[in-house]
């Protein structure tokens, strides 16, 4: 076994006993060395395996408008319709992000060759509202290496996702009006003071990235069903209290649901 197939099965085995016993790993672990994003993604199909999680959706970001996509399947026992109650202690730090996520109108199915991204955004048929709880498995965060953080599906604990509305290419993708709080706090005000973002810029061109990871490095397909979900517009707001957490992207239905 090479140093990398190694720190993949270490590093596997490790969150996949962390997912399973709602433990985190302790901060004085030593945690192996991933050498590269192909190595992140291994750790999280691994996981999969050995948990028995099956793919609901995918989260999707850039760092900025002209960085490489990346992302990470979404467990599909993590994904929730509205109004679902949730329990801030198990999703330490209990992260929250009000983010857009689309839905195809066609299954894109696993092949050799990538899909164009004309293509890709060509099929977007919906749109709607999600709220992602960030969660992590390492009780050191955010004192851990990237790569690790990436390997434990970058941060992600739940996503609640709003209903969904008919595409429209007119949508303001790039700087929405957004509202979002948890009980009496206005997490734009304290979180972004009103401005609103994707770090990625337009989150459609993030989508053909999940697509053609899943088809032709997984083998998977890309149904109709399967929720994109493109990255926060409000920043990351770690939750003091608990309380309704309710977020609306103005022209998308609102999402939201208890924090216990």
């Amino acid at each position: 076994m090479s140093d990398t197939q190694q720190a993949v099965a270490t590093l596997s085995r490790l969150l996949a006993e962390a997912r399973q016993s709602h433990q985190r790993i302790p901060a004085d672990t030593v945690l192996p060395t991933l050498p590269d994003d192909a190595a992140c993604y291994a750790v999280q199909q691994a996981v999969f395996a050995l948990t028995g999680e099956k793919v609901g959706g995918w989260k999707i970001g850039a760092k900025s408008p002209d960085a490489a996509p990346g992302g990470a399947p979404l467990a599909a026992q993590g994904v929730h319709k509205p109004g679902v109650a949730l329990a801030r202690d198990a999703f330490p730090p209990a992260g929250l992000e009000l983010e857009i996520a689309f839905k195809l109108g066609k299954t894109f199915v696993a092949r050799a060759m990538p899909y164009s991204d004309e293509e890709v955004r060509e099929s977007i048929a919906e749109m709607g509202a999600t709220i992602e709880l960030v969660a992590t498995r390492f009780a050191a965060w955010p004192d851990v290496e990237k790569r690790a953080t990436s390997a434990d599906f970058s941060t992600h604990g739940a996503l609640i996702v709003g209903n969904f509305v008919p595409y429209r290419d007119d949508f303001p993708f790039v700087s929405p009006q957004a509202h979002f709080r948890i009980g009496d706090t206005n997490i734009v005000d304290v979180q972004v003071q009103g401005k609103i973002g994707n770090s990625a810029g337009d989150p459609r061109r993030l989508l053909s990235w999940a697509v053609n990871y899943a088809t032709t490095e997984l083998g998977i397909d890309v149904t109709p069903d399967t929720v994109l979900t493109t990255g926060t517009f409000t920043g990351m707001y770690l939750a003091q209290h608990t309380g309704e957490v309710r977020g609306e992207i103005v022209g998308l239905p609102p999402v939201g649901f208890e924090l216990v």
